[in-house]
């Protein structure tokens, strides 16, 4: 007896993670349309080649990767409508519409289930064409169509096809439903929000014949466009070669769960951009080595590997920074510049004679809050509101001061109306509050500038720090509290910053931003070590690019029969003597040179555009400001993901489990670099 041959299953297509398998076929996860299949994927490909073309490119992109050096030419981050100009802020579904087709020449005037007239032209002029309407609940377009004032009326067989369309699995029915997704994610709707009477009375007006999915259909389709996006999020990154990630702990006070957040920054082709990648909830002890464990888990399941990140930026927390060190080791971690900067104001707000001003303008306002016919009364004389401060955020009373100074001879004569009334600031009082707000304003400014994701921010730091010092040293106060304000803050900003120009994550972007590169450099040492690191980098940059080089000097020098062969050896041995001499290691110091000697440029100028525009020039140089451009400076992005975050989790959601709260998190963020609506063709 023969024995019998051992039968290897077969490896499922890729193409199936776009679809959700079925007996005779498959669901398109990215416009949900039922595609048959006899067996095979043939008619499932064709489907992404024909309504999903740049899904269909990209994956072909992908099957090559290997075969060829640098990112897919398809940019995820940018995906339009094939015949769309428009950049309108929201995400199309059509390629001439802003929303859906029920938005646009196919719209109705009537739609409700309680209307069953028949139907009735109404003229809606206009200086170019007439619409006429017809009121119909059968049909979700114009009856008759005027343009140039020749009335032409729909054809029978176009009305019943945009029936068809609007049925369950036809094609306007399926840019609703994507259109429906993406307002549930962006809005913070529950997921039953298909389930009201409002939204079904709106989707009967608009569209009398689609099919309005109920919550657990939009939960499972959710799952589904979140899966596809995730898979060309992972693909689009896995090209990247540097990251910085931010991460925090949040607790979700409404049912008593933390959480920790993750978001990471990339320079993609000539932009810097961010990603939330994580929310996930900790059900042990917050300790360091189990935050590390998370993190690690997470970057492994986006397949980011550790050694491309040049930074992670956290807070002061004992465990979430050791945390970090024990992830990517102590030289790649970098405390949140907000944070720090917030510490200097609070310790300014704590002072003993500021405080007691601070108390007696919150009395004041407390008065205004409690008491109706009081705060009737300032309104009549001015419109604007004084504002209570934040415990937990200092430029709260920062605002809270400058408000009140604004609208203080309005509080005055109100107060004097009321017997029972807080006194008055003397006007003594109110020059100390002006003295306060003066120099509380460039802290203030500082921690605007610093806290944005979508420029770099990590060169921006050691410039401002030394703006912000000079700024308050030329103040003049002329009361004792001013001045003794004064001496707190600079002293309170040596202490927290003096060693920030020892900051090599800090020093190497500042050198490479063409806007600042030394002059704020107040340290020669420092400034000095600096530059000698910068050197060691590009030399360590240059190494590799000659062992890249030397391990491909074989394959060249061999004898191919050419009338080049000569040339090729003559052109090796060359490179070997200058490499000898040690010439072609001092390009990259060249190049150094070479930048430095350059004038400065406008502020205004984005770096990463000149390196992008630059990189042949500057070579090496283009690789290394690459690396470090992608540091942010601040963890505020995590803490804007917490703000989204409360958003969501609030009691219409509570009942979210953490998987589907992090899915919607992911989904809510990607309307902000383009990639949502990917049911585009």
């Amino acid at each position: 007896m023969l024995p019998k041959r051992s039968i290897s299953k077969s490896k499922p297509s890729k193409v199936w993670s776009y679809f959700v398998k079925s007996e005779n076929g498959g669901k398109c996860k990215l416009c949900q349309k039922f595609v048959k299949s006899s067996g095979n994927t043939t008619n499932l490909t064709n489907h992404l080649k024909r309504n999903h073309k740049k899904i269909y490119l990209n994956e072909k992109q992908l099957e090559i990767g290997k075969e060829t050096a640098g990112p897919s030419n398809v940019n995820l981050f940018n995906l339009e409508a094939k015949a769309s100009t428009s950049k309108a802020k929201f995400p199309k579904t059509d390629s001439e519409s802003k929303y859906s087709d029920i938005n646009t020449d196919e719209r109705m005037d009537s739609g409700s289930e309680y209307s069953h007239r028949s139907p009735t032209p109404t003229a809606a002029k206009n200086s170019d064409v007439n619409v006429v309407i017809c009121t119909s609940t059968d049909s979700q377009s114009q009856s008759f169509v005027s343009q140039k004032g020749r009335k032409r009326q729909q054809r029978i067989d176009q009305s019943f096809s945009d029936i068809s369309s609007f049925s369950e699995g036809g094609n306007k029915a399926n840019k609703v439903t994507n259109a429906i997704i993406f307002m549930i994610a962006k809005d913070n709707c529950p997921l039953n929000i298909t389930e009201k009477v409002g939204f079904q009375y709106l989707m009967r007006t608009v569209a009398p014949s689609y099919h309005i999915p109920g919550r657990k259909t939009i939960s499972n389709l959710m799952d589904e466009k979140y899966e596809v996006l995730f898979k060309l999020m992972k693909d689009k990154i896995s090209s990247i070669k540097h990251f910085c990630f931010t991460s925090d702990v949040w607790t979700d006070t409404l049912n008593s769960r933390s959480f920790v957040g993750v978001t990471v920054h990339m320079v993609c082709e000539n932009k810097l951009l961010n990603l939330t990648i994580a929310l996930e909830e900790l059900s042990k002890h917050h300790t360091g080595e189990y935050l590390a464990d998370k993190l690690s888990n997470i970057f492994r399941h986006w397949e980011i590997p550790l050694e491309k990140f040049v930074a992670a930026v956290t807070d002061n927390g004992s465990n979430i920074v050791k945390a970090i060190s024990i992830l990517l080791g102590k030289s790649k971690h970098l405390p949140c510049f907000a944070h720090t900067l917030n510490l200097v104001a609070q310790k300014v707000c704590e002072d003993d004679a500021i405080h007691e001003i601070i108390k007696a303008v919150k009395q004041i306002i407390t008065f205004f809050k409690h008491s109706v016919a009081a705060s009737d009364e300032l309104r009549k004389r001015n419109d604007l509101k004084l504002i209570q401060s934040v415990p937990t955020r200092w430029n709260s009373t920062y605002y809270m001061l400058e408000k009140f100074v604004k609208i203080s001879e309005d509080v005055g004569t109100v107060l004097l109306k009321f017997p029972d009334a807080p006194r008055m600031l003397t006007a003594g009082e109110l020059q100390i509050i002006n003295e306060i707000i003066s120099n509380l304003k460039p802290i203030e400014q500082v921690s605007k500038e610093i806290s944005g994701d979508s420029y770099v921010t990590a060169s921006i730091v050691i410039p401002l720090q030394n703006c912000m010092i000079k700024q308050i040293s030329n103040l003049s106060p002329a009361t004792d509290i001013g001045k003794h304000l004064k001496q707190i803050i600079l002293s309170e900003i040596t202490k927290r910053f003096g060693e920030i120009e020892g900051v090599s994550l800090l020093t190497i972007a500042t050198l490479l931003d063409l806007r600042f590169k030394t002059i704020h450099f107040n340290s020669p040492l420092k400034l000095s070590h600096s530059v000698m690191k910068l050197k060691r980098l590009i030399e360590e940059s240059q190494n590799e690019i000659i062992n890249e080089e030397t391990i491909e000097e074989p394959t060249k020098n061999e004898n191919t029969g050419s009338i080049w062969d000569y040339h090729m050896q003559l052109s090796s041995h060359d490179k070997r003597t200058r490499r000898e001499n040690g010439k072609e290691n001092n390009a990259g110091i060249n190049e150094l040179d070479h930048y430095f000697s350059q004038p400065l440029v406008d502020r205004k100028v984005n770096p990463i555009q000149f390196w992008f525009e630059h990189k042949l020039a500057y070579p090496v140089l283009f690789e290394i400001a690459a690396q470090y451009f992608p540091i942010v400076a601040t963890s505020v992005p995590t803490e804007r993901l917490f703000s989204r975050a409360g958003n969501i989790m609030d009691p219409s959601r509570n009942r979210l489990s953490s998987t589907k709260f992090g899915r919607l998190l992911f989904l809510n963020s990607l309307e902000l670099i383009g990639i949502y609506n990917i049911q585009i063709k």
